[in-house]
C-alpha cells in the first residue's frame, strides 16, 4: 500500500509548481527577445516567479487547513 505524501513535500511541490509556471515562459521570452534585455525586466520577471511560488503555497495551505477544519466535518 503506498504512503501518502506529507503536507510539507506537498506544499514544497506546491511552490515549485507555482514558481515554474512564471519562469519558464518568462525565461523563453527574455531568451527569445531581439533587442537588448532591460534591467526591469529581469526583475520583473524574478518578482513575478516568486510570488506565483508563494501564491501557489499559500493557495495549497488555504485548501489543505480548510479541509482538515472540524467545521466541514
Amino acid at each position: 500500500m503506498r504512503k501518502r505524501p506529507r503536507s510539507r513535500t506537498i506544499e514544497a511541490v506546491a511552490y515549485l509548481t507555482g514558481f515554474a509556471a512564471i519562469a519558464v515562459p518568462g525565461t523563453m521570452y527574455l531568451l527569445s527577445s531581439d533587442a537588448q534585455v532591460a534591467g526591469w525586466k529581469i526583475a520583473a520577471v524574478i518578482i513575478a516567479e516568486f510570488a506565483s511560488g508563494e501564491a501557489a503555497r499559500s493557495g495549497f495551505l488555504y485548501l489543505y487547513a480548510r479541509g482538515r477544519s472540524v467545521e466541514y466535518r
